[in-house]
């Protein structure tokens, strides 16, 4: 009776355990990325805004919906591809920083320094000095006292220095 017990509830935990594991890999951001960018950089090719656009804002919404920073800064990353074309919907730019800002609340919720330091750059890169000030604060906090954590921060703030003195003066003041 005992050892049909616990093959019982062995069968029960397997099949409970089986249910609840997530059927998509943890690296689905990674893997979606590749098919984005390939689709909008076709479009691009052939200056279909409106083909780039819409395949960044399926994309957009997905990201949102999952709530991940490393997905919101690959569509933040692609809106800022389209904005950077001649002719582009002045849309994409405030859309490439709308999807920053959301994976930046992303990175602070989930606590992932790297996910707020990709932020920063990606703000320093579209010339947000405010953007990127406001990154750091928050990568400074996550650091708190881990000594390693704190040169990262250091290390990150010596480089969007730079890469802020370097973005394109088009970029800057876009709000």
């Amino acid at each position: 009776m005992r050892a049909s017990l616990i093959i019982v509830t062995a069968l029960v935990g397997a099949l409970v355990g089986g249910a609840t594991r997530p059927t998509a890999p943890p690296d689905r951001a990674a893997s979606s990325a590749r098919p984005l960018r390939t689709s909008v950089e076709a479009a691009l090719e052939r200056g279909d805004f409106v083909a780039a656009f819409r395949a960044t804002e399926a994309a957009h919404r997905r990201a949102i919906r999952e709530r991940r920073w490393d997905s919101l800064i690959e569509v933040g990353d692609t809106y800022h591809r389209i904005a950077g074309r001649p002719g582009a919907p002045e849309a994409a730019s405030y859309k490439a920083r709308d999807a920053y800002r959301a994976a930046l609340r992303s990175a602070r919720r989930e606590e992932s320094l790297d996910g707020v330091l990709r932020a920063a750059e990606a703000f320093a890169q579209i010339g947000d000095g405010a953007d990127v000030e406001m990154s750091l604060h928050i990568a400074r906090d996550l650091a708190g006292s881990d000594p390693e954590a704190v040169d990262d921060v250091k290390a990150a703030e010596g480089r969007l220095s730079d890469l802020l003195e370097t973005a394109r003066p088009g970029d800057r003041g876009v709000e």
